[in-house]
């Protein structure tokens, strides 16, 4: 992230099909701590990986959230 933080994430699946966002209950491996935690920044950080993993994918993608990933989940639903 461009504050120094870790967002961990995994890719896998088969090229060229559908993405899909799976947002955690928790932190999830090697991914920073972060003390203020909101929910906009957090839908933005979810954004920003996506775009990344996805070389700048421009569409909205489909996300399955657990626990209480949900208002995180829900949170980057309503911001694009």
């Amino acid at each position: 992230m461009v504050d120094g933080r870790t967002l961990s994430s995994l890719s896998f699946g088969p090229t060229g099909e559908t993405p899909i966002l799976f947002i955690a209950g928790a932190v999830m491996g090697d991914s920073s701590v972060h003390d203020a935690r909101a929910l906009s920044p957090a839908s933005n950080d979810y954004r920003i990986v996506v775009e990344q993993t996805l070389d700048g994918w421009g569409e909205s993608i489909a996300v399955i959230t657990n626990s209480q990933g949900d208002i995180f989940g829900f949170s980057s639903a309503s911001n694009g």
